[in-house]
This record gives C-alpha cells, structure tokens and sequence, in this order.
C-alpha cells in the first residue's frame, strides 16, 4: 500500500469492500453480480465518498464565521 498512490488506495479499498459486497450477496441473496459491477459499485461509492467530504468541508468554510454572535435583550414598545 505505501508503494502506491493515494487514488490508487483510496479505489483498492473500495474494490476490495465492493468484492466482499459481491460475495456476501451470493452467499445471502444467492445474486450473481459481473465483474462490471463489483468495479462500477466501487467508482460510485467512492465518487459519492468524494463528493460529500466536499459538501462537508464547503459547509465548514461558510459556517466558520470569525465574527462571534452576540444576542442582546431588545426592549419592545407598547
């Protein structure tokens, strides 16, 4: 794993849990899967993976605001 480089760990851990997925679907749902499937299940989860720590660290950046929120008690006029 230290030889190769991040993409290539981050696709051989999704592949490899994709392979496990394929193998407990036989063994529990006697579903057969193709080999395109087990790589396509894998690029889309990563793909997906990918895209939510992106929405996750574009909220952080909007909500980290340098300005503390101060409340104060506003008198109504009757």
């Amino acid at each position: 794993m230290q030889r190769i480089d991040t993409i290539q760990q981050e696709l051989f851990s999704v592949m490899l849990w994709s392979i496990w997925k394929r193998r407990n679907n036989q063994v529990w749902d006697i579903a057969t899967e193709t080999n395109q499937m087990v790589c396509d299940r894998a690029r889309i989860l990563l793909t997906s993976w990918k895209h939510a720590q992106q929405a996750r660290n574009l909220t952080n950046i909007v909500q980290s605001d340098p300005s503390p929120m101060v409340w104060m008690k506003v008198k109504h006029k009757k």
